[in-house]
């Protein structure tokens, strides 16, 4: 865990650090594919900025949806401290539609730039994670396993080793961009590329939840079975996966 990088004598939280290397990169991708699309450089950047005040509205609303049941036992500052991906996602794709609807952008060639460039941003975002020591992973002492120091933020955490659940993840995400960016050059159908993306990474996502240690983003029992509200969302994107997929053809 290094929560602080040295930057000439300046100390920046890692995660934010990560966070911004991967927007850069991934405005950079969004840019060749726009030129590619003949979409303009004025319209990613217009788009980028509608996504990203949805995406941080989503994150932080879905972030704050297990306290609900808890608004007289939490301050707002504990309910809205953190963020979750999912949240995110939806807002970032709601932001950039409706700038898209407005400027009369074909909208399907939008969802694929954005199936691109999310899981390269998401990447380093989950770098971040395991720089922070956030969204750590369960109990785990086989090949790999991590340990963490004492945390402030997250008490206990340096108990046991951990599963690197936030460096798998990133490596799938990693992974799903390369094959996504190549496919991308092949020209496919509008809206393939987001159909692709709505079912690899969901389908990556509800196995990795199995592996993760932290429950604050919540879980729901059902018939006696807990699971947590990011396989809930998982399976719930399946459909509009497929959707983007017969809308392909």
């Amino acid at each position: 865990m290094l929560r602080y990088i040295e930057i000439f004598g300046i100390p920046i939280p890692s995660y934010a650090l990560m966070a911004t290397l991967g927007v850069i990169l991934a405005l950079f991708i969004a840019f060749r594919l726009a030129k590619r699309y003949g979409i303009m450089t004025y319209d990613v950047v217009s788009a980028a900025g509608y996504g990203g005040i949805g995406l941080m509205v989503g994150a932080k609303l879905f972030y704050a949806i297990p306290f609900l049941g808890k608004l007289d036992e939490q301050p707002l500052s504990v309910i809205f401290s953190g963020y979750v991906f999912y949240g995110g996602l939806l807002g970032l794709i709601a932001g950039v539609l409706l700038y898209g609807k407005w400027r009369k952008l074909p909208l399907l060639t939008l969802t694929d730039i954005l199936a691109v460039i999310v899981p390269l941003f998401h990447g380093f975002g989950r770098v971040g994670c395991f720089l922070a020591g956030c969204c750590y992973g369960k109990e785990y002492h086989g090949p790999f396993a991590v340990k963490f120091p004492p945390n402030p933020y997250e008490p206990g955490i340096e108990a046991v080793s951990r599963f690197p659940v936030q460096l798998t993840e990133s490596m799938g995400n990693f992974i799903l961009f390369g094959v996504l960016f190549w496919y991308s050059r092949k020209n496919p159908p509008s809206g393939r590329l987001m159909g692709i993306y709505l079912i690899a990474y969901p389908v990556m996502r509800f196995f990795l939840e199995m592996m993760r240690g932290d429950e604050i983003r919540g879980v729901i029992e059902l018939a006696g079975i807990s699971i947590s509200t990011s396989q809930v969302v998982s399976l719930l994107l399946l459909p509009a996966g497929i959707f983007f997929l017969k809308k392909s053809r």
